[in-house]
């Protein structure tokens, strides 16, 4: 409905929704999101880690155990706990396990070989 395309990945055992961003270089993770995922992390401990689209982004670098998306799967991989992010991303990190992605009109599919 809002032009952006969201999954429901694993992320160490917990469901966590995610908008799929194509244009984001690497995994992103609400506070929130990384708290129900059971991530330690410390929002003090917050850096600038690059540029986003609003500006600088202000976050932590954590290490996942796991996440998964149907058949794709990475373990032990560093994501960004971003202080203020509304949404959780699904950036390249993770979708370079992906062969093939297909948009038709409002579904998107993430195909393997």
């Amino acid at each position: 409905g809002d032009g952006h395309f969201y999954a429901d990945a694993s992320v160490n055992g917990k469901d966590i929704r995610f908008m799929i961003d194509t244009g984001a270089s690497e995994i992103v993770l609400t506070p929130e999101d990384a708290r129900t995922a059971g991530i330690a992390f410390d929002p003090e401990q917050g850096r600038a880690l690059g540029d986003g689209a609003s500006g600088i982004v202000v976050g932590q670098k954590v290490v996942l155990k796991s996440i998964s998306l149907g058949a794709f799967a990475k373990t032990d991989t560093e994501v960004a706990v971003v202080s203020g992010a509304k949404v959780s991303l699904l950036g390249q990190s993770f979708l370079a396990e992906v062969d093939e992605i297909v948009i038709h009109r409002d579904e998107m599919l993430l195909r393997s070989r």
